[in-house]
C-alpha cells in the first residue's frame, strides 16, 4: 500500500498485488493453475458527522497455466481482465472492550470480467461491513451478490492486516 496524497480530509493510496493459485481434482485427475496482478486505487474523503466514503478501483489480470496431475495435463487457457468499481460508507459507532475503534458501513461494488468467456462476467455486491482497530483492522462482513445469468450468492468474510 502506497500513499499518493493525503490532506485535510482526504488520502489516497494505491496497492499493487500478485496472486498465484493451484485447483486440481484427484478424481478427475485434473487440474489448473492460476496467475495474476492487480492494481487498486483507494481514495477516501472525511465526511460531515464522521462518516467516510471510500471509493475504490481495481483492474486486475489472471490467466491459467497447465497442470500436469495423475498422469494427464489439462490446459484451460483462460486470459481475463477484471474491474471492480466500489464504494464504503462508514462511521464510527464506539469502542471495544479492550478500547479498539470500533466502525460499521455499508458496501456497493460492480465487478466486470471481460477477455475470454465467462459464464458470470458482472455482478454486484451489497453488503455489511464492521471494522476493529485503527491502522491494521480487523473485519468482518456480510454480503449479497447478483450478477448475470440468474448468478446470486452470500458471503460472509473476515479479514485481519497485520
Amino acid at each position: 500500500r502506497q500513499r499518493v496524497l493525503s490532506g485535510a480530509g482526504y488520502e489516497w493510496n494505491v496497492t499493487g498485488g500478485v496472486r498465484w493459485g493451484i485447483a486440481g481434482s484427484e478424481a478427475y485427475g485434473r487440474g489448473s493453475a492460476a496467475i495474476g496482478g492487480s492494481l487498486s486505487s483507494d481514495i477516501r474523503f472525511s465526511l460531515p458527522a464522521n462518516y467516510t466514503l471510500a471509493i475504490t478501483n481495481t483492474v486486475a489480470y489472471y490467466q491459467t497455466e497447465e497442470v500436469n496431475y495423475g498422469g494427464s495435463a489439462v490446459r484451460y487457457d483462460l486470459q481475463n481482465q477484471f474491474y471492480r468499481n466500489g464504494f464504503t460508507l462508514a462511521r464510527p459507532i464506539g469502542q471495544t472492550r479492550s478500547g479498539l475503534p470500533l466502525q460499521a458501513g455499508f458496501t456497493f461494488v460492480q465487478t466486470n470480467i471481460t477477455g475470454d468467456r465467462s459464464r458470470v462476467n458482472n455482478w454486484q455486491e451489497y453488503g455489511v461491513v464492521v471494522a476493529m482497530g485503527g491502522n491494521l483492522p480487523t473485519r468482518f462482513s456480510a454480503t449479497y451478490l447478483d450478477g448475470n445469468n440468474g448468478f446470486q450468492g452470500f458471503r460472509f468474510g473476515f479479514s485481519t492486516a497485520f
